[in-house]
């Protein structure tokens, strides 16, 4: 679960979440994750975590902590090109990934998270690290923001979104 809040924080998301339904390691290099539009600059760590939920070989249920009817505590998960995956290998429903956020939210106790909030927190330190080594913002970074984010919203909607918080 940790790969899927890690992907929404670097950029990728997509309508209906598709980006993140359709991620395969094969879109992952070490230093970045290359999407058919765009390509985002990603962290070790960051690909860390993408890796390990690649090769993760079970999927536990409810964060670790299922409620006492909860049958298959953990499930196998079938070898699959994709980072987010279901038991069968296949791309992952939105449904399921749906339902794997709301008990993250839950477990997390933040019913106001949702996708766009974590790809926002995102941006902000995306801007908070341009604005840190260039003093500044300008028209630019809130553009190459927006694409990195895959937004096509006018850039001055990106500033009024997170100036509050730079």
């Amino acid at each position: 679960d940790a790969a899927l809040l890690e992907i929404l924080f670097v950029g990728v998301c997509g309508k209906n979440v598709e980006d993140i339904i359709n991620l395969k390691m094969t879109d992952v290099e070490p230093n970045q994750i290359n999407l058919p539009n765009r390509s985002i600059i990603i962290s070790d760590r960051s690909y860390e975590i993408i890796k390990n939920a690649h090769e993760q070989e079970y999927y536990i249920k409810s964060n670790g902590f299922p409620s006492p009817t909860t049958f298959n505590f953990d499930i196998l998960l079938s070898p699959s090109p994709y980072i987010i995956k279901n038991a069968k290998g296949t791309p992952i429903e939105y449904n399921t990934l749906y339902s794997r956020f709301r008990r993250i939210k839950k477990y997390i106790g933040n019913p106001n998270l949702s996708f766009t909030s974590i790809a926002e927190s995102g941006m902000i330190e995306m801007a908070k690290t341009i604005k840190a080594e260039k003093g500044e913002l300008n028209k630019e970074d809130y553009l190459s923001i927006n694409k990195i984010y895959n937004l096509t919203r006018i850039w001055e909607k990106t500033k009024r979104r997170i100036e509050d918080f730079l």
